[in-house]
């Protein structure tokens, strides 16, 4: 398809599905149709407040016209690669890496790119202004970054690899100040805790007395770990996604998708844990 409908944040609390060009890419890269998105908190931070910390959408809207694309957590079919690339192949279906690092500067080499921002100067994450998200038809990715689903995996699963990765990290993915404080508190003397990205207040007061006391370990985690590791342990059985996804929509239905995530239940009342958005033209039972 020629088309690109996408997902695009136009202001505080303002989407709507707009045409947009399809992404060129490079000969490393590869185009993905996007079919299934989960939803992701930080998404509802850039619609409601228009910021994630010092990651800002204002700077964008000069005018009432804004290029974000919203849409984090991502699976789909590759519908083009470029001429180096050599692990996929048009048709595969993959997980999406939503962060691509630039794998030249002393801390990629070391290993140590998915713990801060700061860490890799260059890192460029999907839905972080001022890059685009994966909420289109079509996605632009570095072929490093396109993970091939085992036959038994679905798109849907893929889209939740991400989120399963934050749980193999054992990271705090709530970004509640009582999940933070009480995470504090219930640490084991001499241990670790750390807190991943997903945060609501920057400024959340902690018991520092608990932290002296039982000598604790404070990290924060910008990123999460092993998407290979994270997709064999669901292909295994191991671990198990499905139960997240409570919710389905259409990708025409992506603002109604956003409020539910955003209010914490839907109109029914029933609890949102993962809000599940399929891509343009993609049925919701597909899975």
């Amino acid at each position: 398809m020629s088309d690109n409908p996408s997902f695009v944040l136009k202001g505080i609390l303002n989407v709507e599905i707009q045409q947009k060009p399809v992404p060129e890419i490079g000969v490393n890269e590869v185009l993905v149709e996007v079919r299934k998105t989960g939803s992701y908190f930080l998404q509802v931070h850039f619609l409601v407040h228009g910021r994630v910390g010092d990651f800002i959408v204002e700077k964008l809207m000069a005018s009432d016209f804004c290029y974000q694309i919203l849409g984090h957590e991502s699976a789909g079919v590759v519908s083009k690669v470029g001429s180096s690339v050599t692990n996929v192949k048009v048709g595969d279906r993959v997980a999406m890496e939503p962060a691509a690092t630039c794998r030249k500067c002393e801390a990629c080499k070391e290993g140590r790119f998915q713990a801060s921002m700061q860490i890799c100067p260059d890192i460029v994450c999907a839905a972080t202004p001022p890059t685009d998200g994966t909420l289109a038809r079509y996605y632009r990715l570095s072929s490093y970054l396109a993970y091939p689903l085992p036959p038994n995996l679905s798109l849907e699963d893929g889209a939740m690899v991400r989120k399963r990765l934050t749980t193999l990290d054992f990271l705090d993915a709530s970004g509640a100040d009582v999940a933070i404080q009480t995470g504090i508190l219930i640490a084991k003397s001499g241990g670790t805790f750390i807190q991943q990205v997903g945060i609501r207040n920057p400024d959340i007061t902690i018991d520092m007395f608990a932290v002296l006391c039982k000598e604790l370990v404070v990290r924060g985690s910008f990123r999460y770990g092993d998407y290979p590791l994270a997709i064999a342990l669901v292909a295994l059985g191991k671990v198990d996604i499905k139960f997240l996804v409570s919710h389905h929509f259409p990708f025409t239905q992506a603002c109604e998708a956003f409020e539910i995530i955003r209010n914490g239940k839907s109109p029914d009342g029933k609890g949102a844990i993962k809000v599940m958005i399929s891509g343009p033209d993609v049925d919701i039972s597909e899975v």
